[in-house]
């Protein structure tokens, strides 16, 4: 395929299946060389479910997910306190001299929580609200604290210290990367009310 495979130990292979509402995922060692390269279903075990969101369910301790989707792309999802979905291709331009992708990966899971505590707090109103209710310090404390303590991972740190700011919004973010070279976007969303049944998947998020 011509596109990076990490070294992790541990991973999830998965797939959203044609019409959508299945996925198929399963365990996989080595970064995934004995099944990332079809697309077709083998003997080896594997569970479906109805959701992207369940692929980290089955297993603790991943170290990444390789995900298959309708349009066609191989992603990469940073398992975290937000599951972070990038196309896979992007890592072929971002290694260190080990050849190995972590470093960029905390790059871009701090990049997230910047982009929720800068430009996302900055356009949305409702956030704002949250926010001057929950946390009368207001946003730049809170941004001095999470971005910049001196903390092993900041999106956990934010998780379990700002709850009902990481509460509001859907524990998925997707990266775009349109030249495969450079962050080009960012989608994030508000949680669903009916997150557990009727949750818009990733695939669409850019359609709505």
């Amino acid at each position: 395929m011509g596109v990076y495979i990490s070294k992790s130990n541990c991973s999830i292979i998965a797939r959203r299946l044609e019409g959508g509402t299945r996925v198929q995922y399963g365990w996989s060692e080595y970064g995934g060389e004995h099944r990332f390269y079809t697309n077709d279903p083998d003997d080896l075990p594997h569970w479906l479910g109805k959701s992207e969101r369940e692929i980290f369910s089955k297993l603790c301790f991943m170290d990444c997910g390789y995900f298959y989707d309708l349009d066609n792309t191989w992603y990469y999802i940073i398992p975290g306190a937000f599951q972070i979905k990038i196309p896979l291709a992007y890592f072929d331009y971002h290694l260190d001299k080990d050849l190995r992708e972590f470093e960029e990966r905390k790059r871009i899971e701090q990049f997230v929580l910047e982009h929720l505590l800068n430009e996302y707090y900055n356009t949305n109103p409702d956030f704002q609200s949250l926010i001057q209710e929950k946390y009368p310090q207001g946003i730049e404390e809170i941004r001095e604290d999470v971005l910049i303590a001196n903390e092993y991972d900041h999106g956990y740190y934010f998780k379990d210290k700002y709850h009902a700011l990481y509460d509001y919004f859907d524990d998925w973010v997707v990266i775009e990367s349109s030249n495969k070279i450079d962050i080009t976007g960012i989608i994030v969303r508000k949680k669903q009310a009916d997150q557990g049944r009727n949750r818009i998947e990733t695939i669409d998020w850019r359609h709505d």
